[in-house]
């Protein structure tokens, strides 16, 4: 994949982020690469610059876009994130050389109705959670897998996480990830 112009999802708040960005757009043109401002404009690829929160969101502009992501993590944990901010520039000269695999993780996409009327969607990398407007309520949840329909459940909440998203909290709680190599 030949990566030209990039588009940038950067944490709203954060002095480190757009520090980031700053040097990624010194670094840019020499490399051959555009950095795209503007939402309309296509991109090849979207870089993340933050932590797990600005990656979930660069993951629906992603999706939306059909592009892949490269996370690079500002924040304290960095789960989904594949660089870290010091090494900015050779995850970009990594990027421009192809030297570099995707990892494709599941999404979820999800409707929520009310009486068979749509009231929100949502795709999400982590999760979808359904939640009571009311304190001292349960709500009824009807949850489908296409059309098919799969169970009822009174609760004061539901939610529907991904692999990718029921790791994150096992880790941000103080959980371990584990891998197994043969031997």
């Amino acid at each position: 994949m030949n990566v030209q112009a990039i588009g940038v999802v950067l944490h709203p708040t954060s002095p480190t982020a757009r520090q980031a960005l700053e040097q990624l757009r010194e670094l840019a043109p020499a490399r051959g690469l555009r950095v795209v401002d503007r939402e309309s404009e296509p991109v090849d690829m979207i870089v993340a610059l933050g932590g797990d929160g600005t990656m979930l969101r660069a993951a629906r502009e992603a999706t939306a876009r059909g592009v892949p992501l490269l996370g690079v993590n500002l924040g304290r944990m960095g789960f989904l994130s594949s660089a870290e901010a010091a090494n900015l520039e050779l995850a970009i000269d990594a990027l421009v050389a192809g030297d570099y695999t995707l990892e494709f993780r599941m999404m979820l996409d999800g409707v929520a109705t009310l009486e068979g009327e749509p009231l929100v969607a949502a795709v999400a990398l982590n999760e979808i959670v359904v939640e009571k407007g009311t304190p001292s309520r349960v709500i009824e949840v009807d949850v489908s897998v296409g059309r098919d329909e799969l169970a009822r459940y009174t609760a004061d909440g539901f939610i529907v996480a991904t692999s990718t998203g029921s790791t994150a909290y096992s880790l941000s709680a103080g959980g371990r990830s584990w891998s197994r190599t043969s031997t």
